[in-house]
């Protein structure tokens, strides 16, 4: 009985740092991604007004050869990534933007990570402000 007992309390704590290794920060478009898109200019050449309506709108509806540009919880299928990391899946280079330089890693993971949790605009509450299919059926 004390046996089970001990084997129940290590199942436990491995079970809770588990959890715990694999709990990770929210990224939000307000907090995390607009300020970058702020910094580097991107508003300027690529037309929206920094917000995340404005942002969404101008990338809901396009594509690139059929590819979009934020494709919510797919990263390595959002051109954005490609972009910013200056390469297609496949491997082969490509322009990186900002043009001029290229974003930090880390900054490179704060996009990834947004778009692989699903390219939320503010931190959930139970029921997001715009869902991804508002926006586009809006803007298209």
């Amino acid at each position: 009985m004390k046996k089970a007992g001990y084997l129940l309390l290590l199942f436990s704590v491995i079970f809770i740092a588990h959890a715990l290794l694999k709990a990770e920060e929210t990224i939000t478009y307000n907090a995390d991604i607009k300020p970058v898109i702020s910094s580097k200019g991107c508003s300027g050449c690529h037309g929206f007004a920094g917000t995340y309506e404005n942002l969404m709108a101008a990338v809901s509806s396009k594509t690139v050869n059929g590819v979009p540009i934020v494709n919510p919880a797919k990263p390595d299928s959002s051109v954005i990534i490609w972009r910013i990391e200056g390469k297609l899946p496949s491997g082969e280079t490509i322009s990186r933007m900002p043009p001029g330089g290229s974003l930090p890693e880390e900054t490179i993971t704060l996009f990834r990570t947004w778009i692989e949790q699903g390219a939320n605009e503010d931190i959930s509450t139970g029921v997001e402000k715009h869902t991804w299919s508002e926006i586009k059926r809006k803007y298209k």
